[in-house]
Formats: structure tokens, sequence, C-alpha cells
């Protein structure tokens, strides 16, 4: 439309508005589509909204139906055009009273499919060996895409194609690979449009982004491990943990349909046939049927639909997770017994922000260290901060950049916030620190407009971010560990967990644990480990352990021992359960202080507590 970005056309997205009174046609996600209900109910300033990507039935694609479907009631004029790119347009028509269908047939061509013949044990290694094997069959011409489900098996995969390139690259034809994930710079992620050097063959790694999202010309072979990450809620645990899980059938069509782009394709399952057709599910799990409902609770009530049994869901959660997050935004202090929301769940509802988070940056004000919550919500928002790379001695920089960074404090979130106030500092030479501690510059810029926006969202509510720490008033870059970690507590206390006797293992403290000897069985609460990427994941370790990186003599106070008590930001399941983001509590008044009113017992976080420190 040749227009400045901002004018006549603009963007919204979480913490960035690239908007203006000029501005006719905006890009929003479907999060910030929510919050503009807010100021216009009705939507009486906007003429047409067209819903992309339907399909993925994200939380708050499913909400925002909702709420279209009672506004075209009232608002006859307005437009809404869902845009649904499997076939299950039939459900989003019946849903909005029949609504027309249109059809718009891209033109593809034929893709033949084939399947393993038994369960694949390694799907990384057996991908990396299928696209050799299509390289050294398969005439030039034609690309490779593999999907793989995040970031680790994306790149062991890429690390197995490179070390079979090199042992094989007087006698094989150049091969150009290429991952994608959200962690990696914008300038690698834009190397998968490059046009294919001659005589060599192209093969992209990604997540199922590529299934829809993004499009890349010249692929004829596809590999699809069949399985993807997803989130789950946990009620055990009550928190919401990363899963890898199998794909459904509309996805795998999907990938599938990949390689028919430009020419005639193949997609190469590592699944059986049998496994395609009566154990994935037909349709992908839609979130708001297996993600916590706190978020969208809060804006709802914030919207003033207070009867949520009542509210038109395309598909309607179940009760049991409406009562689980009505409880949630009660015990956070966000909303009343009436059902009501509180002073403190309307300023929640101001931040584009998990519940949790919110009421973290709103307690962090009153303690005198919302600055530096900010900091922390805003590097949480991120990916990835270091960058990733295969070379041992980058990767031991990286690890050196870690503990210099992140030894003060009491873990991750207080490394984070020293890793952006160190950054700041820097001032002009900030581009030399990022590459001194091998950490993405775009990322930490990014941050640091995430944190402006929350800065100013403090303003708008009238909360003072003015540091109330007399130490603190003498230096403003004083980071006070004990006032975020209570801040944090007072939104996280949910993700409490406290050492078992290996020393290794984390069990989560429910609000009905007792510290009495557990007995195992179903209610028992789950169990999970640091995550290697979490700084508190080194504590403990002796002189000479090769992942501590460092003797013992000299390791920083916080990793002499591991922490009893840990306080974690999210959960991710792959192998196992670990914790991610975590922080040491060094003291259970912080937690008992923290949390409402008799919802721990003091027992249940002492137990085993003085068996270990007893001499």
């Amino acid at each position: 439309m040749n227009c400045r970005c901002g004018s006549t056309v603009g963007y919204k997205v979480r913490f960035d508005d690239k908007t203006s009174a000029t501005s006719r046609v905006v890009f929003v996600t479907d999060g910030m589509m929510l919050k503009e209900f807010t100021s216009d109910p009705n939507m009486d300033t906007v003429g047409a909204i067209m819903i992309d990507e339907a399909h993925e039935r994200s939380l708050s694609t499913d909400v925002l139906l909702g709420l279209l479907r009672d506004v075209i009631r009232r608002n006859k004029h307005i437009k809404v055009i869902v845009a649904s790119a499997t076939i299950n347009a039939d459900k989003f028509s019946s849903f909005f009273s029949g609504a027309p269908i249109f059809s718009i047939k891209g033109r593809t061509y034929p893709v033949e499919t084939f399947y393993a013949e038994g369960p694949v044990s390694d799907y990384v290694a057996e991908s990396a060996q299928t696209a050799l094997g299509l390289h050294l069959s398969k005439p030039l011409p034609g690309d490779i895409l593999i999907f793989l489900p995040g970031q680790d098996a994306i790149e062991e995969c890429a690390q197995q194609l490179r070390d079979y390139a090199a042992e094989m690259k007087d006698t094989i034809q150049p091969l150009v690979i290429l991952p994608i994930y959200a962690a990696l710079p914008p300038k690698e992620q834009a190397r998968i449009y490059e046009k294919t050097p001659p005589s060599s063959r192209k093969v992209v790694i990604a997540t199922n982004i590529a299934e829809t999202s993004i499009t890349i010309d010249g692929v004829v072979y596809v590999i699809d491990c069949g399985l993807c990450k997803q989130n789950y809620y946990n009620p055990k645990a009550m928190a919401e943990e990363l899963r890898v899980v199998p794909t459904s059938q509309a996805s795998a069509t999907q990938r599938a349909g990949r390689a028919g782009r430009t020419q005639a394709g193949e997609c190469y399952r590592l699944f059986t046939a049998y496994t395609f057709k009566n154990e994935l599910p037909p349709e992908t799990v839609p979130e708001i049927k297996r993600c916590s409902m706190s978020a969208v609770v809060l804006q709802l009530k914030a919207l003033g639909i207070n009867n949520l049994l009542q509210f038109d869901f395309i598909d309607a959660p179940s009760t049991d997770s409406l009562e689980r997050a009505l409880d949630h935004l009660f015990l956070l202090g966000g909303m009343r017994a009436d059902g009501t929301l509180t002073v403190t769940g309307r300023r929640m509802a101001e931040f584009p922000l998990d519940p949790s988070f919110s009421k973290a940056l709103i307690r962090a004000c009153a303690l005198g260290c919302g600055r530096h919550m900010a900091m922390a919500a805003a590097m949480l928002s991120l990916e990835s901060v270091f960058i990733s790379s295969r070379d041992a001695k980058v990767k031991q920089q990286i690890e050196s950049a870690r503990r210099q960074l992140f030894s003060f404090g009491n873990g991750d979130v207080t490394g984070y916030i020293n890793l952006m106030e160190e950054w700041l500092r820097a001032g002009p030479r900030a581009a030399d620190f990022c590459k001194t501690h091998c950490i993405h510059p775009r990322s930490l810029m990014r941050a640091r407009d995430v944190m402006d926006q929350i800065l100013k969202t403090f303003d708008r509510i009238g909360l003072d971010v003015a540091d109330a720490d007399p130490g603190a008033k003498a230096d403003s870059n004083l980071i006070n560990a004990e006032s975020i970690t209570r801040a944090l507590l007072s939104g996280f206390f949910f993700n409490v967990a406290k050492m078992e006797l290996d020393k290794r293992t984390y069990r989560i403290v429910r609000p009905m644990d007792t510290g009495s000897a557990s007995k195992g069985g179903d209610d028992e609460p789950p169990t999970a480990e640091l995550h290697p990427t979490s700084f508190l994941f080194r504590a403990g370790m002796t002189k000479g352990d090769a992942r501590g990186g460092q003797g013992e003599d000299t390791l920083p106070p916080i990793l002499k021992e591991r922490p009893h008590l840990v306080l974690f930001v999210q959960l991710r399941h792959t192998t196992k359960r670990f914790m991610i983001h975590t922080t040491a509590i060094p003291q259970i008044e912080w937690v008992l202080e923290s949390a409402p009113r008799n919802y721990f017992q003091r027992e249940a976080l002492e137990c085993g507590l003085r068996k270990r420190v007893r001499p």
C-alpha cells in the first residue's frame, strides 16, 4: 500500500504498538484483539475482522470467536471472516449460525506418502538418516523439510547431518543445513527463504511452525517425526507443563502437503500407517481443553462476563478447569468470593501476562523492586538470550558468561536481572558486552522494550515503582534478592518444590501436604528435577565435576549446595519433568508469609530439612 508502518497500516503485538489515529488496516495477535474489547466491546470502530489460522485453536482465538458471535448479534454492520487451513470449516460455520463457506484451493501437486514399518526408537537419528538417504538417492533440485518437536531435537539432527556431510564431502553434493526455531537470530531464520545454490540441496529442520505459518519454496521431500510440543495443565502439579506429544492427523496432513507446493513430492512418516489411522487424534486438541484457564477467566471477568458457564465457547472447557481458574484467581487476591474482581484483579488484567506474573509485578511495586521485576518479566518473555552454538569453545564461553552474570543473587531470575543491568550500564559498549557474553543483542533490545511497556502500565494503573528500600535509594541498580523472591512467591507460591532425600529430585509442595512420610499412589504430588540450563543445576557439584565447570573452592555461595526449597516459573516434560527458571528460597518464612494464610503447613516445607543439615 506504499505507506510507512504505523500510518495507514500498522500492527499491535504484546508490548509493541505500531498504530496511529490514521491506521485503517491493523494486524494484531488474538491476545491483543481481546484487549480491544475492553475499550470497544461492540467493535463500533471496526468494519471487518479476519481471524487467520483459526484451526490452531489457541485459547485467545476460541474466546475471541465467542465474543464475536455475540457482537454480530448487536452490530449488524461488522463483518467477520474466519480463515482455517484444515478441513474443519463446517464446525466454524455451524458456530456462526450457518455462515457461508468459501473454499479457496491453492495449486498443489500429488504427494506420495511412505510409512515406517515399525516403531522408531530414535526419531532424531532416523530423521537425519532418512534425509541423508534421500540426498544420496534423489535427483537435484529438490529440498528437504524435516519436522521435529523443539530446539534441542532440531540442533541435534542438524549436527548429525553436518557430521555425515563432513565425512562424505568428497563423494556427495553439498548439503545446506538450516535449522529454524524462535531462539535463532532473525538473520539466521531468514536463510530458509534464500534460493538453494546450484548443485546443492537445502535441508530445513523446523517445528510445526512450518506446517502453515511459513512457506518454503523448493521443498519436494518432507520427513515427519509425528511429534510436537504442547502445553498441558497438570492438576497434580497445579501448573502447566510443556510436553512432547503425538501430532494429529490434520497436522500430519498439513505437513505432508508442504512437499507438493511446486511439484509432485514425497512424505516420509516416521510412524506406521496403523498409528496414523488408529492412534493419532483427528484434530489437534484445542488449548481450551488442555491449558490453564486462569488468564482467560481474568480477561472475561474484566470484560464484565461473570456467568462463564453461559459464555459461547466453540468448545466448552470443563467445569473443573473453570473452577480451578476461579480458585487460582481467588488465591492470588484477584477475585472475591462472589466472583467479582478486586482492585488487584483489575490491575492484573491490565498486563498481557500470566496472572501469576501480573500479581508478582504488583507485589514487587509494594516491596520496592517493581523495576527489577519488570526486567524479570521482560527477560523471561524471551525464547532465548544466549546464542545457540555447537562449537565446544563457544559453549564453554557461554557457560563462563552464565557463571559470571548469574552467580549474583539466588537463581535464574536475579541472574537475568543482573544480566540486563550490566547490559544497560554498558551503554555505548553494549554490542561488545553481547559479543563477549555470547548474547543475542536483539533479544536484549526486545526485553528493554517489553520492560518499558510494563513500566508504562505501572504508571497507567497508578503503581509506584520508586524503590522503597533505603539501600536501594542510594543505588537504583542494587538488586534486592529477598524482595524479588518474596514478590515472585506472591504469584508463584503454587510452584514451590522441596528437595527429596536423593538431593537431586524435588517434590512439588501442595497445600494438603502434611510433611508425613509419603505413601506414594496417584494422589502424590509429582516430582521434578532442575533443568540443566538452570543456574542452580550446578549447585552442590564437587571439585572436578565436569558438569560444574569449576572447582568447589571457586564456586559462588549460591552453588555451595543445592537449596532445600526452590521456586520455578515453568515445568517442561520430555524424558523427565524439569523445572525451568528456578530461584532458591533460603527461608521457609518467605513462603509462609507470601502465600495465602494457612495455604501451606510448615511441616510440609520442613520435611527432611533437619535430617539433611544435622552433622
